[in-house]
């Protein structure tokens, strides 16, 4: 719990660097963020920063995460290496492309029915590149992203 106050870490109230998953374009300059900050703080777990992290997330983006197994036995450069790959289609992109789309949907099949935290992630990755095409003017219909989906 004392490794939690650290003096050295941001406060969550002021100036800790957020995560959104609704914004993975983001994830980058966050992990080099919270990299950078972990750096000047001497003797921290993972355990802590792994919590910490995940405090430094919005509440839908740590439900999505807790799960992920670096979170579950904390490892830290383990964490931002799954990061890095679940969104690794999405860094950067604010547009959205088909091919993305369908790459999204190969990299998650099969989900099977105890796959739950697979499903929300996917859930989650898959409306937001989907809404990049439903903004207008809107690149694809409603009915290819359902077929798709």
């Amino acid at each position: 719990k004392a490794k939690l106050n650290n003096a050295n870490l941001p406060k969550d109230y002021k100036q800790a660097p957020r995560f959104d998953m609704a914004h993975p374009h983001r994830l980058q300059d966050w992990l080099e963020e919270i990299t950078e900050i972990f750096n000047r703080v001497n003797g921290l777990s993972d355990e802590a920063k792994v919590q910490k992290v995940l405090h430094w997330c919005t509440v839908e983006t740590k439900e999505l995460l807790v799960d992920m197994d670096s979170v579950k036995a904390p490892n830290f450069e383990e964490f931002k290496r799954e990061m890095c790959i679940i969104f690794a289609d999405l860094v950067g992109d604010v547009n959205g492309s088909h091919r993305k789309l369908h790459s999204l949907v190969e990299q998650f099949k099969p989900i099977g029915m105890i796959d739950s935290q697979k499903l929300k992630i996917f859930n989650k990755l898959f409306q937001n590149e989907a809404h990049k095409f439903m903004r207008d003017p809107a690149l694809i219909t409603n009915s290819d992203v359902v077929k798709l989906y």
